[in-house]
């Protein structure tokens, strides 16, 4: 943020004689504090959370070449992968095949797949990233199953002033293994990438668009670990009136990729047991969303939030005669209200309700339904330098076949200030993972 150097000078007015005086301030950038949405969905100051988050800014993407959500977040400290499953402080070991114990979100939004409840990360376009939130802990007293471990929030960029246009490519090559007995190619493999991304104002009133295209292709430094993928996203936001506003967003995402799950043994490191080679996945994930926000008053505001996800995949392991193996199609509906009501400027409380259904369509997990409700609150106070935070969230979850499943999950937590930037916190919480579908019925 850019403001002016502070001056200050001493002026006689009888010296001056009246005549007028001109001060000029010398441009100079300013460090503000940082700002996050995630811990209590709301705007609030970094220093005042009372529990631990991380921001990944997406100029530090840039500057590491990031093409997928995953390569950024092994840069956050606290957060450790095991393949494509995230970790947050140890809240969750490896599981193959089973769902997220952290919550992946787009702007507030779940986006976790309707059958195995797993995080796609490299549905994400990071070209249209403008920051990711990082909420470590458990995050289920406001966001309900599979924030056992954390919350990790995309928040897209907002709308540009006038026309844009973007372009990246990228490409590299991996040199051949130090030993012999692990070289398995005899030519280079390569990755390559391209990404384009146009956005615009629209002329209705502060609307804007944007849309971007990219493909990402990787050869596999490893045997059988390559992939192709291709991302279209597509958005737009404005205001309705003064206090009204929309926001709405599409993406599509196709990628063909190998399957490398262990080594051959220690002369072939590079190479899957034989029983592996050549297996190959083929998904198509598509959503909508869209974000309807009402401030009524300076005291009380409303947000509407619903999606439409689906997840489509097929492979060859085990495969019949007609080259298909296992494959499954997800729809998953999701829709949340939640109100923010300002008592004063001391008290704020948060609260809403939100709900979730899923159809699943799959030769592992049968044809099954799933559904789940849920209403939560916050309540938070200052207290001069002490800000206080209670909370708590009850969840009913229900799949097809099974008996339901509910549970409450309450919240506490105290942020002191010392100044200067500097505060003192601390917080209680309890998390919960209801099964998904795919650990349910996996056969």
């Amino acid at each position: 943020m850019i403001g002016y150097r502070r001056f200050v000078d001493t002026v006689s007015a009888e010296q001056n004689g009246g005549r007028p005086l001109e001060v000029f301030l010398r441009p100079s950038p300013i460090q503000t504090e940082q700002v996050v949405i995630t811990a209590s969905k709301r705007r609030q100051l970094l220093t005042e959370v009372p529990v631990s988050v991380s921001l990944i800014s997406s100029a530090s993407m840039e500057r590491r070449n990031v093409i997928s959500l995953d390569d950024a977040l092994r840069y956050v400290p606290g957060v450790n992968f095991v393949q494509d499953q995230a970790n947050i402080r140890g809240s969750s070991g490896y599981a193959r095949g089973i769902g997220s114990r952290v919550l992946l979100l787009i702007d507030g939004i779940p986006l976790l797949t309707g059958d195995t409840g797993q995080a796609v990360w490299e549905s994400i376009p990071v070209s249209e990233i403008d920051h990711v939130e990082v909420v470590k802990g458990a995050g289920s007293s406001l966001y309900g199953s599979s924030a056992l471990g954390g919350v990790i929030d995309v928040i897209t960029k907002n709308n540009v002033d006038a026309n844009s246009t973007g372009v990246k490519v990228y490409g590299g090559f991996y040199q051949q293994p130090t030993f012999s007995q692990w070289q398995w190619s005899g030519r280079e493999r390569f990755f390559q990438g391209a990404s384009i991304t146009h956005s615009q104002p629209v002329g209705l009133g502060d609307f804007g668009i944007t849309a971007s295209l990219s493909y990402n292709k990787d050869d596999g430094y490893i045997q059988n670990d390559f992939f192709r993928r291709l991302n279209v996203f597509v958005k737009t936001a404005g205001n309705i009136s003064d206090n009204k506003s929309v926001k709405v967003f599409a993406d599509v995402f196709n990628q063909y990729s190998g399957n490398f799950l262990y080594w051959q043994d220690i002369n072939h490191a590079l190479q899957p047991a034989s029983s592996s080679m050549g297996q190959w996945v083929n998904s198509t994930r598509a959503s909508l969303s869209g974000i309807f926000t009402n401030v009524i008053s300076d005291r009380f505001l409303y947000a509407v939030r619903g999606s439409y996800y689906l997840n489509h995949w097929y492979d060859n392991f085990g495969s019949t005669p007609t080259g298909i193996g296992d494959s499954s199609t997800s729809n998953t509906c999701y829709l949340e209200f939640q109100g923010t009501l300002n008592f004063d400027p001391a008290t704020i409380l948060i609260f809403g309700t939100d709900g979730q259904i899923d159809f699943i369509n799959s030769n592992s997990f049968t044809n099954k339904s799933s559904n789940s409700g849920a209403a939560y609150f916050q309540a938070e106070r200052e207290f001069g330098s002490l800000h206080a935070t209670v909370g708590g969230r009850y969840d009913y979850e229900r799949i097809e076949g099974k008996a339901a499943f509910n549970q409450f999950n309450p919240k506490a937590g105290l942020v002191y200030d010392l100044g200067s930037g500097t505060s003192l916190r601390a917080s209680i919480g309890t998390g919960f993972r209801a099964p998904s579908v795919g650990e349910t019925y996996a056969s």
